[in-house]
């Protein structure tokens, strides 16, 4: 790992770190990259393998509260988190369509209070198919009745927004549709078109994202 890291140090201005990173480091060595204090990353490598080691991976890790993590890790992991969830939107708002499910999926649950549990969002679009707004409708066991179509129809005249994406994520990782969402797809079609807005998308996260 430490001559990766030294590889890393010195290629960094070809602009190829995520390359290197991607071959040459262990999630300990990202870990480590990210938490590094003043003792350097020798100490701090075999400390960020302990941490995944006991809670289980990187994901944990990421999940982990303040007091598992101590303040100052935890508001780097968070710091971290927020930057890419920040440049993904960038892209969101800048970009014109089409959009790619998988950024929109990594978006969404950069976004949701609680990705580990079973939701519903929208994503608001402008007439070029970029992002005007997030809006979290809900969140636990969805049903048919969960998402009503006259609150999507509201925020979207809100926003005047020209389409949405909706995004239903799933607890089991699962995802494949269900008799649900083709019902809650054809009434939110239903309710959106006599106000000229556009159903663009409507996305099943789970392990993978179904669009």
């Amino acid at each position: 790992p430490m001559a990766a890291y030294s590889l890393l140090t010195r290629q960094a201005a070809a602009k190829d770190l995520r390359e290197l990173a991607s071959i040459y480091l262990s999630d300990a060595d990202v870990l480590a990259i990210l938490l590094q204090g003043p003792a350097g990353l020798e100490k701090t490598q075999p400390r960020a393998q302990k941490l995944l080691d006991r809670l289980g991976g990187l994901r944990a890790v990421m999940d982990a509260d303040v007091r598992t993590l101590g303040p100052i890790a935890h508001a780097k992991l968070n710091a971290a988190v927020e930057l890419v969830r920040r440049a993904v939107e960038e892209t969101l708002r800048n970009e014109d369509g089409p959009l790619s499910p998988a950024v929109v999926s990594h978006y969404v649950l950069a976004r949701l209070q609680n990705p580990r549990q079973e939701g519903f969002a929208l994503l608001l679009l402008d007439k070029r198919h970029r992002l005007i707004h997030f809006a979290e409708m809900f969140q636990g066991t969805l049903d048919s009745s969960s998402v009503p179509s006259r609150d999507v129809v509201l925020r979207a005249l809100h926003h005047q927004a020209r389409a949405v994406i909706c995004c239903r994520t799933t607890l089991s990782g699962c995802s494949e549709p269900l008799p649900l969402d083709l019902g809650i797809v054809q009434r939110l079609r239903t309710a959106l078109e006599p106000v000229d807005v556009w159903l663009f998308d409507y996305l099943i996260i789970g392990d993978t994202v179904v669009s």
